[in-house]
Parts: C-alpha cells; structure tokens; sequence
C-alpha cells in the first residue's frame, strides 16, 4: 500500500548534538537504526555499527592532507526519526550519523541536501581533536513519493579547507493505511516494515501468518483491531479449534479432543486451559512459551499464539458433538516513535466451543472446548499514549454447553508491552512489561562512559548488549518504580546498545532486544 501525499506530516529536522528528548529507540527489526547485513532482509550494507566502527585512522589510499570521510550508517529508512504527528516529535528519538575518516575540523560547515532537504545546514556537530570523527543528529523524512523499492538520497556536503560530499541513501517504505474491512494475512503481503501504519473503523485479522506490523514514523489506531478466533478458525497466526472428538495440532497447548458423550478440553496458552465435562472429557491444554512472547510466530516452533479447544465427544453411532473454538491471534504493533491509540480496541480473544445443542447431552453429543486468548505485542520507542477508552485484550472463550458435557474454557492468551514512558493501558490479561531504553539516552555525546537508564517490570534484571554480535555489556535492575541503570562503556563511532529479558539464545529474533544507536566522538578532555 503506498502512502499518499499528505497523510503523514514531517516535523522538524531535529539537528541538535543532544536530540534525546523523550524516546528511545527500540525495534531490531533488522536493526532499523543499525546498519550492515540484515537491514531489510539483509540485502542492504550501511557501513558499521555498534563495535564495528574499526580504526578511524587515514582513509585507504587516501593523501593523508586531504579531507576524506564515509558516513555511518551508509543508509537509512525514510521515516527514522521522524513522526505522524507534530505533536509528538519531542518523543521521537533522532538518528546519529556519523562521519568517520581524517583532517574533520571544528570549524568545517555540515550541509543537507536531496530527500526533503534544501541547503539545510547541520547546527550542532560534535568532532573530535584528532579529526577522525564528527556526529550529528538526523531525522528522515516521511516521503510521500518513494514507495517500498524505491531510493532518494542525502548529499551530505562537508566544507573546510576542502569541499567534500558524500551520498547517504534513504530507502523507501509504503504505508499501511486501512479503514475497516480485514486484513487477510494469507492473501496480504505484510512488509517487514512500514513509513507509518494509520487503522480506523473495525478491523478483522484473520490468515495462518501473524498480524505483526512495524513502522518507522508511528502507528496509530483509532478503531477496533481484533485477531480473534471465530467458530473453528483462529484469528490471525493463532491455532484453530479441533473437530467432533479431535485434537487440534496445537501442540501441548490444545485443548483435548473428548470421547463418547463428553466435553473438549479448552485451549491454553498464558493459563492453562479448562477441562471439559464428561466420563471420557476431553483435558485442558497446557499453558505455553513465556512472558516474553520470544520468539513470535513465525518462528519455527514458535507456541506463542492462541491455541484451539478439542472437539466434542459424539454418539456412540458417531454422530452429534461439536467442534472446539479457534485460538486467538498473534498482533505486534513496533514504532520507535510514538504508538498511538485511540478510543481504540485490540484484541486477540479466543474463540467459544460450539455447546451441545437443546436435545442434550445424550442426544446431541459433548460440547467443544474454547480457544485461548491470543498474544499481543505492543513495542514503543518514544511514547505508547492511550487514550483512556482504550482496551487491549487476549481472553480465552467461556465454558460452554450443558452441566454433564460441557466445554472447557480456553486459557487467557499474553500482552507484552515495551515502551520507554510510562504505560496506563486497560489490559486484559495484565501485561507483561519488557525492557527499554528510557529517554534520556544520548543521540551523540562526549563521554565513554555513559549512564543508561532503562524502564521494565519492577525488580527485574535486564542483559545489555554492545553490537549486532550481541557482546555482553553487563545488567541493568530495576526498582520498585521499574526503573534502573547501568554504565556502558562507548567505542568511538556508532554504538549499537541494546536491552533484552529473554534467554541469550532467543536473541536473533526481533522481538528479543531493544536497541538505541549512540555516537560517541572523543573529546580533549
């Protein structure tokens, strides 16, 4: 879906050496604000990040007189560091760049030009004594007429004793914009990522692949959003309901299919599921994967998904029963900038069993178990803002069916949320908090050492990571607030930090870190 002119809003350049204000960064999907292998499927190379900065000494084959420099990253995503709204720029974390190469001065002029810039100069711009490197803040526009595929460019002109440019690529992202109707994930080529992502009205999610829909300048929700299960079917990546007396291929967290006469088993996931009635009923499926919801469907062996509830036993003739209810779906919503919701309402609830029909039991065969609730997982760099009316829920569907063979009820799925700010959110189940950066973390500074704040659950213990080779940085606890700090210890050059709760193992999936880039340049002090 291309965007349209008009409907996103670029604010501001936001050149300022410290550029903070509010945000952090968050989505490694594919490392956004990184750079090298694995920005868009790891088909881009945009120089070095995070540890890889190598030896700021003379450019290679350079004269060692001249003024030579590379930028770091070689390329951005339209949108970083930008925002929807004007409004909430503040909140939005602003991209360093920085220039690593020789003879860089404190006096040189920085000036952008191409994709949205005309002559603009770079106000604030950090360099080093020895030359070697310069950082500024940057924010990419929103660009209306560069789609998914298509690239702009900023030159990036540097003027001292000599007159320099060099080219920083702006690859291009559609938008996601839908009002009402469904989005079929089956049928739908969801991108890896997005410029923004605007929903309103009501929206079904609905498709074996997940709903998960990352973007660059914000997302915003103003209506429903709901992967739920319906009958048999699962919502959006979840695992649907089994037939009269079957269990579905939901693994462990299926509810159990029933025998003669007897009620499925509900479908489990962040609870366990009910087990149904009966002399032959069917059990309640396991509670599955963890808080941290890592990894999301579709990894392989993913469980963290809603799963479906077992089939009614029938008649001895084989006849009667009733199909058990479909799993919630899988929903994440990533932005380093602002998340926004409405008046809105995202669900991933688990489908109601079928009950046994107004002959009874013995006539009519046992009642399907319900699906489990879904997971969501929702993930905001800058702000999450909730409108008070806003609701987010994965519930499993009720017991149902008749006293002597009825369904059980279907776990309650899992809610995840990271979000740099503090979070007010009517959750059902309550949310599991994930680690971020808090907003105070530098764009560019001067220090080696920097004191780095993060926000998560309260009396946790989070893992810090240096670079896309995840290098351990130490631990950061939280308090009772859920705040707390570490010091990390900077390269000269881009920083990749990152912040993660789930098991080193897990760490090559998105979901599993969140990450900010700081430049730092030496200073003489």
């Amino acid at each position: 879906m291309l965007k349209s002119s008009g409907v996103v809003t670029w604010v501001g350049l936001g050149l300022g050496l410290a550029a903070a204000a509010g945000c952090s960064w968050i989505y490694d999907t594919d490392n956004l604000n990184g750079a090298g292998a694995g920005r868009d499927g790891g088909d881009g190379d945009g120089g070095d990040q995070g540890g890889g900065n190598g030896d700021a000494g003379p450019m290679a084959d350079a004269d060692p007189d001249a003024l030579d420099f590379q930028i770091l990253p070689g390329e951005l995503f339209e949108g970083e560091g930008s925002a929807l709204d004007a409004s909430d720029l503040d909140a939005v974390r602003a991209v360093p760049i920085v220039l690593r190469g020789q003879n860089l001065s404190g006096d040189m002029t920085v000036t952008l030009d191409g994709a949205g810039f005309e002559s603009v100069p770079v106000d604030e711009l950090a360099v080093s004594p020895d030359g070697r490197w310069a950082a500024f803040a940057l924010r990419v526009p929103v660009l209306p007429d560069v789609g998914q595929g298509m690239n702009d460019s900023i030159q990036v002109r540097v003027q001292s004793f000599e007159d320099q440019t060099r080219a920083l690529t702006v690859r291009g992202l559609d938008s996601f914009e839908q009002a009402g109707g469904v989005i079929d994930t089956g049928a739908s080529a969801i991108r890896a990522r997005y410029s923004h992502v605007v929903l309103s009205g009501d929206i079904g999610a609905r498709g074996a692949a997940p709903l998960r829909l990352v973007a660059t300048a914000g997302i915003e929700v103003s209506g429903s959003l709901h992967a739920d299960g319906a009958g048999m079917a699962a919502g959006a990546g979840g695992c649907a309901g089994g037939d009269v007396g079957e269990t579905p291929s939901c693994g462990a967290a299926g509810g159990r299919g029933a025998g003669t006469v007897s009620g499925g088993g509900g479908g489990g996931f962040g609870t366990g599921g009910g087990g149904g009635a009966g002399s032959a009923a069917g059990a309640g499926g396991q509670a599955a994967a963890s808080a941290t919801l890592v990894p999301l469907p579709p990894a392989s062996g993913s469980t963290s998904r809603g799963a479906g509830g077992g089939g009614g036993g029938p008649l001895l003739d084989l006849t009667g029963g009733e199909p058990g209810g479909g799993g919630g779906g899988v929903v994440e919503l990533t932005t380093p900038a602002v998340l926004r919701l409405g008046a809105a309402t995202v669900t991933a609830n688990g489908a109601a069993g079928t009950p046994t029909g107004g002959l009874g039991c013995a006539l009519a065969g046992g009642s399907g178990g319900s699906g489990s609730g879904g997971a969501i997982l929702l993930r905001a760099g800058g702000a999450l803002a909730a409108d008070p009316a806003a609701r987010v829920r994965a519930l499993g569907g009720p017991q149902v069916g008749p006293m002597n063979c009825f369904g059980g009820a279907g776990g309650v799925g899992r809610i995840r949320i990271d979000s740099a700010g503090p979070v007010e959110l009517d959750d059902q189940p309550a949310a599991a908090l994930g680690p971020m950066i808090a907003g105070d973390a530098p764009v560019v500074t001067r220090s080696e050492a920097i004191e780095l704040s993060v926000r998560g659950a309260s009396q946790s213990s989070y893992d810090l990571y240096l670079g896309e080779a995840n290098e351990p940085a130490g631990s950061v606890a939280t308090g009772a607030d859920g705040l707390g700090s570490a010091e990390v210890t900077l390269a000269p050059g881009a920083n990749l930090v990152c912040v993660s709760g789930a098991s080193p193992a897990d760490l090559a999936y998105a979901e599993a870190r969140n990450c900010v880039s700081i430049a730092y340049v030496p200073s003489d002090e």
